[in-house]
């Protein structure tokens, strides 16, 4: 009995804490490690950002977890996206890359955007686009939320850039 009860807090106590860095692997533009974003903004969010990457070789990942830990050993969503962010070498070497998490349970948000983009995306614009998303987010609608956030950041790029992706079916 006394080896389930510690097995029981061993697993909680681990269920709290954030997927270390190393134990995530992208399969993808959309990450969805918290399964809270619907298939069809999934698909829109993947198009876009596929066709971003191909046309101005800038690339946009979105990741969701549940928690960053519990409120006394938390960490920082700054240096976690960071972490990811290298870890995953998103924007190849040039560094022209975006990263945008989404933490659920602690209602977090982070865009963590690589040297090369910065002239692109400021850090005003950046906290645009998530507000932007707010509305989207208080409502638990984390598809349109990703979707109406990597829509800004996509359209910025590709007319920073002097090129155009297709939107159509896209919020505007």
């Amino acid at each position: 009995m006394l080896r389930l009860v510690v097995l029981v807090a061993a697993s909680l106590a681990y269920a709290a804490d954030a997927p270390p860095v190393a134990s995530l692997h992208a399969t993808g533009f959309v990450n969805d490690f918290a399964n809270v974003i619907d298939a069809s903004s999934k698909q829109a969010i993947e198009s876009l950002c596929s066709q971003l990457d191909r046309k101005t070789a800038s690339q946009i990942s979105v990741v969701t977890i549940q928690t960053l830990g519990d409120a006394d050993r938390r960490e920082p969503i700054d240096d976690y996206a960071n972490k990811l962010y290298r870890a995953w070498g998103i924007g190849r070497k040039d560094s022209k890359g975006a990263l945008l998490l989404l933490v659920i349970s602690d209602r977090k948000s982070r865009l963590e955007v690589g040297y090369g983009l910065e002239p692109l995306l400021p850090d005003g614009f950046d906290g645009s686009v998530l507000r932007e998303m707010r509305p989207f987010l208080a409502q638990t609608q984390y598809g349109p939320a990703v979707l109406s956030g990597v829509s800004l950041l996509a359209q910025r790029v590709a007319e920073k850039s002097n090129v155009t992706l297709d939107m159509s079916g896209q919020p505007q």
